[in-house]
């Protein structure tokens, strides 16, 4: 995005081009989850990336299935780690409102 903050054409042309590119790579969703990791942060002007996969059951709890994650450093990679090992992700206050809206299928409709 530009400093303006508003979204721009060519923002919107690199999303469009990103998609295309995570199609052509075929049914391997591992493949390309770790292309749009990959190539995400940098339209967005940040340096790493992160994509978690899960379930949330309706009243349920959210359950993990996977990560993917690309542009850490070493001691980065440590500090993540050690934070999702230690569950206190499960206190960050924008958890639940994320849980919430899946479960309400606000994202799909």
């Amino acid at each position: 995005m530009g400093r303006s903050g508003l979204l721009r054409l060519r923002d919107v042309r690199a999303v469009f081009r990103l998609v295309g590119e995570a199609r052509e790579l075929g049914d391997d969703a591992q493949t390309w989850k770790e292309h749009v990791t990959a190539q995400l942060p940098r339209l967005i002007g940040g340096r790493v990336g992160i994509s978690v996969e899960g379930i949330v059951p309706p009243g349920g709890t959210f359950t993990h299935i996977g990560s993917v994650d690309r542009g850490m450093e070493d001691n980065e990679r440590q500090l993540y780690d050690r934070y999702q090992g230690s569950s206190t992700h499960l206190g960050d206050p924008a958890i639940p409102p994320f849980i919430r809206a899946i479960q309400r299928r606000a994202f799909f409709s």
